[in-house]
């Protein structure tokens, strides 16, 4: 077996063992259908922004996917396969919000070892006015 071979298959086993990672719903950009995911979540870091009028606050995390999973749902909702893109919303199982969304701000690496390493945006962070508010002065 090649190294690569052999980095797919312990990703492989690591997204599908239930102490690292963790289930999750996938919904593609646009679309009410989805499909079930193991998600291997990074450390959430929370900041904020100063825009115009006010301060945008954001909750964000890396995430590894296996790519063939995600290709493959994707492909069965949409016709076409392709890797995970920008608006594209992960929901948690076991999160202690069960109607909160993480958004695909930006895909990184593919193939890494079978893998696809996102970066996911949280959708409710620090927002008291309600989801996707802004605070302004």
């Amino acid at each position: 077996m090649t190294f690569k071979a052999d980095l797919a298959e312990d990703l492989r086993l690591v997204l599908n063992a239930s102490e690292i990672d963790e289930a999750a719903t996938y919904y593609p950009v646009d679309s009410a259908s989805s499909f079930a995911v193991r998600v291997a979540r990074g450390d959430i870091q929370t900041g904020s922004a100063q825009f115009d009028q006010g301060i945008e606050h954001t909750r964000t995390c890396e995430a590894v996917l296996i790519r063939a999973v995600v290709r493959a749902g994707i492909e069965t909702i949409e016709g076409t396969a392709r890797d995970p893109k920008r608006g594209d919303r992960l929901v948690f199982t076991e999160d202690s919000d069960p109607t909160r969304s993480w958004y695909v701000s930006a895909p990184g690496a593919i193939d890494v070892g079978g893998g696809v390493t996102v970066q996911l945006s949280g959708d409710d962070y620090g927002n008291p006015g309600g989801r996707s508010a802004n605070e302004v002065r």
